[in-house]
């Protein structure tokens, strides 16, 4: 087993930056794979970094490139699935409350400003407006609730979603429908002015 790893694996910072500095091609390289969003790279390389940090410690074996591979592979798809679940969070947002985050080159208040530079005071209202949302989600009746889910979240057709439920499509549409009354109603902040 490489020494440089073994320090790592004992706590050496300096051995474990160099870890990070001889896998950083291999990690990019794989994360240009999944995410066109240099943004979301870097975001991704400092969390698998992280994730290497605190997982390296309980390593009892001497497969390192094999440990490294698998770390950086699921850590990666952690990453991705954290972004679309995100992307699908807004959506469902944009749907329920009627309220257009420039995802759909409509209002564009919630685009990030040209350079690619994030407002940060944009990014901290759109976390709260999720936080707010996803609450309000879970407070809705069952029935309620997994439609928003299956349609909203989950993306599931309407009619996908209507035989899980064992009902007509007709039934799903209203059950949204009273959740988006339910939604509006409980979060009338984000209700858009002309609704």
């Amino acid at each position: 087993m490489d020494s440089i790893f073994k320090a790592a694996r004992n706590g050496d910072r300096e051995a474990f930056g160099e870890v990070i500095v001889r896998w950083e091609k291999f990690i990019k390289a794989s994360l240009v794979k999944t995410l066109s969003c240099p943004e979301d790279r870097e975001d991704a390389f400092q969390y698998i970094a992280l994730a290497l940090m605190t997982e390296i410690k309980n390593v009892k074996h001497n497969n390192f490139q094999g440990w490294m591979k698998k770390i950086i592979k699921c850590r990666r798809y952690d990453f991705l699935r954290t972004v679309i679940y995100k992307t699908r969070i807004l959506r469902a947002e944009q749907e329920v409350t009627g309220y257009d985050y420039g995802m759909n080159d409509g209002d564009n208040r919630m685009n990030e400003p040209e350079g690619g530079e994030g407002d940060p005071a944009l990014i901290c209202e759109r976390l709260e407006i999720q936080d707010d949302v996803r609450e309000a989600i879970g407070l809705l009746p069952a029935k309620q609730k997994r439609a928003v889910q299956d349609v909203y979240l989950d993306e599931k057709s309407k009619p996908k979603a209507a035989k899980k439920e064992e009902i007509g499509v007709g039934g799903i549409k209203y059950r949204l429908d009273r959740a988006r009354e339910l939604l509006q109603n409980s979060l009338p902040q984000y209700q858009h002015p002309l609704l």
